[in-house]
């Protein structure tokens, strides 16, 4: 053996490490707090985004389906419109008809009805409205059902020297019985009011006649 050489150490595997020879000791360096805080942090900054980002796409689908519908329900609002109106113009007119046909199946010759009231109107008494209708309540007359004719008197009578208002107010409801134009119909009066105006002395009064046609008396 050469003189100043130093032999070549042999090693031998351990079969457990020593610790006490730290570089043969494997790497068990401790994750530390910081980078797990950091990448929780930045998983739960990823997490709230997502789920803003969602949301934010589900509003804006939501904002456009509530337009569309609101857009649906304009156009159906603007059709429902033009319906109802037809509807209420069909209405009228088929009123218009229907008062047409009932004054047709009237056998009252209206024009010669008004000239002979004309007449009976008597000294005394101011009429500030006259009205001819047909009843909003039809009733029974033969097989068809014809609604009556109305006609409202409203006025004042002050009376005369010879008849007082009560008595010419008799007096009227007995003429208009009598014409001839509806004598061949049931014909009632009634004085739905009649009152006294202290101010002025004379009388306020309602006088409804009602003229209903008889079975026999439709052609």
């Amino acid at each position: 053996m050469a003189i100043g050489r130093k032999s070549k150490k042999i090693e031998q595997r351990r079969w457990r490490p020593d610790f006490r020879d730290v570089e043969t000791l494997p790497d068990t360096k401790v994750i530390r707090t910081g980078f797990l805080l950091n990448f929780v942090a930045v998983a739960l900054t990823l997490l709230v985004l997502s789920v803003f980002i969602v949301r934010e796409y589900s509003l804006q689908n939501m904002k456009r389906e509530v337009a569309d519908l609101e857009l649906q329900v304009a156009d159906g609002s603007a059709k429902n419109r033009v319906l109802l109106d037809a509807n209420k113009r069909f209405k009228q007119s088929s009123t218009i008809v229907e008062e047409v046909i009932d004054f047709d199946e009237q056998v009252l010759d209206l024009p010669d009805f008004i000239e002979s009231l004309a007449t009976l109107i008597p000294e005394g008494m101011i009429l500030s409205l006259v009205e001819m209708r047909f009843s909003d309540n039809p009733v029974t007359a033969g097989k068809s059902k014809v609604p009556p004719f109305l006609v409202n008197f409203k006025g004042r009578v002050t009376g005369t020297e010879s008849a007082s208002p009560s008595q010419i107010i008799t007096d009227l409801q007995k003429s208009i019985i009598e014409v001839s134009e509806i004598q061949s119909m049931d014909v009632a009066t009634d004085l739905t009011s009649f009152n006294r105006n202290n101010e002025f002395g004379y009388f306020d009064f309602t006088l409804q006649v009602i003229i209903t046609a008889k079975a026999d008396s439709k052609s």
